[in-house]
Formats: C-alpha cells, sequence, structure tokens
C-alpha cells in the first residue's frame, strides 16, 4: 500500500497536471507543491516522535505528498526552458537528469546514516530541505516567462486533450514514447528487486541497497558521458539500439543468481 499510494496521484491526475503547468505560474505551482511536501514530512515527523500506531495517517500523508509531486514534475521541467538560454537547452536537460540519478544515490545513503541518530532525523532533515527548497524556487527570477494569472481560459476536454493530441499528430514522439511506455511497463524489474534479493539471490538490505543504487549509477555514468557526447544524429536508431539492450539486460537479470551479475 506505501507503494501504491505514490502511483495514484501521477495516474489520477495525468490529463489536469499537465494543464495546470500550461496554464498557471510554474514557479508557484512548483513552490506550493514543494510546501506539501515539507508539510506531510512534518506529519510524519510528529507520528514517528509521537510513537502513532495509526498506520492509515502514513497512508494519507504519503498521497496527499504524492499528489503535490504529481504536479510538481510537470511545472518543473517545464520551467527549464525558461531558466537557461536555447543553445544549452539539450545539455542543461543532461545535467537535470544527472542531478536527479545522483539523488537517487546520495539521498538513500544519507538516510540510512541519519537513522542511525533515530527514525525521526531523516524526516525532520526533509522537512528542512523541502521548506528550503520552496523558499528557493519561490525566489528564481525567470525571464521570458509571463505571470500566468489569468490562465489559458476554462478547463475543457479540449484542452486536457490536447497534449495527447500533439503527441498523435507527431509521428516521432508517438513513437519514442511508446517505445518507453512498453519497455518500462514491461521491462520494469525495479518492483521486484526486494523479492529478487531476498528469495533468489539470499542476501540482506545492503544486497538490496546495491540493487536499487545501480540503475542510478548507470544513468549518472551516461548522463556525463551524454554531456560531454550529446547525440547530434541518428536519435531514433540509437534509441531503438538502446531499448534492445536495456531488454537483454533485463532477460540475464531475470535469469541471474549472483549479486553482483544482476547490478
Amino acid at each position: 500500500l506505501s507503494g501504491l499510494m505514490p502511483f495514484l496521484p501521477p495516474a489520477i491526475f495525468a490529463l489536469f497536471t499537465g494543464h495546470g503547468a500550461d496554464t498557471y505560474n510554474r514557479r508557484l505551482i512548483v513552490t506550493i507543491a514543494f510546501s506539501i511536501y515539507a508539510i506531510c514530512s512534518l506529519g510524519l515527523l510528529l507520528l514517528v516522535f509521537y510513537k502513532s500506531a495509526q498506520v492509515w495517517l502514513i497512508y494519507a500523508l504519503i498521497l496527499v505528498g504524492s499528489t503535490g509531486r504529481a504536479f510538481s514534475n510537470p511545472a518543473a521541467q517545464a520551467m527549464t526552458p525558461n531558466t537557461v538560454p536555447k543553445e544549452i537547452f539539450a545539455n542543461a536537460v543532461t545535467w537535470y537528469s544527472a542531478a536527479w540519478s545522483a539523488s537517487r544515490i546520495v539521498g538513500p545513503a544519507i538516510g540510512g546514516i541519519l537513522y542511525i541518530f533515530g527514525p525521526a532525523i531523516p524526516f525532520l532533515m526533509i522537512f528542512i530541505c523541502f521548506a528550503i527548497a520552496a523558499c528557493c524556487v519561490y525566489a528564481i527570477s525567470i525571464t521570458g516567462m509571463e505571470d500566468r494569472k489569468g490562465g489559458k481560459g476554462p478547463i475543457s476536454m479540449e484542452t486536457l486533450l490536447a497534449g495527447l493530441k500533439f503527441i498523435f499528430s507527431h509521428k516521432v514522439l508517438l513513437g519514442s514514447i511508446s517505445l518507453d511506455l512498453v519497455a518500462v511497463l514491461f521491462g520494469g524489474a525495479t518492483a521486484l528487486l526486494p523479492i529478487v534479493a531476498k528469495d533468489v539471490l539470499h542476501t540482506d538490505a545492503w544486497g538490496l541497497g546495491l540493487l536499487r543504487a545501480s540503475p542510478a549509477v548507470g544513468a549518472i555514468f551516461m548522463s556525463f558521458w551524454l554531456a560531454r557526447h550529446p547525440i547530434t544524429g541518428g536519435a531514433g536508431k540509437k534509441m531503438l539500439i538502446a531499448v534492445a539492450c536495456y531488454g537483454l539486460a533485463t532477460v540475464f537479470f531475470g535469469l541471474a543468481t549472483n549479486l553482483f551479475v544482476c547490478m
């Protein structure tokens, strides 16, 4: 259930989050979302501090926080073209991806160290970090970005489905997104890692941590490579090769019985 809660808001509000990022002030959306993160982290901190046995409150806080994330992600990504010059946009997206992948490794590692000092400490630090992040985002000065106060009109099926219509009208986008969707939907082994670690590899939390960190480590190295050697041609062919390698790696992962081979 704790894994299901973060999944529900992005799935339910998928059409509305993109509309919101296109209609309203993106900086304000991200600021509010980060503030929601901070409040939910504070709520989890209080539950731990008072040793509450109300498990449903944990699910509720995760659900609310994930709702904020559902709205913040498209708005934050859409802010990138307004914060960097057009000629370095591709590089900026690569560094953005590298930073996100790095956080997937550094964040859990720091959380594990902080847990040594007590289960309340990680939630306290999360609250502080998101509160600071909300203030930083609010202070961003974005040149050339209009303040979307009036929006682009009322919400309608036409505005909600505008993104889907755009994708279906551009075959390159439709093909690349569909390919990624199939790869993630049928090749996402991340959710199975706890089972693989326990029942196949017979390892403990240390081994599971290595498995969870390995995809992010690979993403970091590839992001640094692409930042230095950006793709200038044959993107479609290279994408197909990359997805094929991803599929083969997933197959070998399913057959492997050694921890370091799985990594």
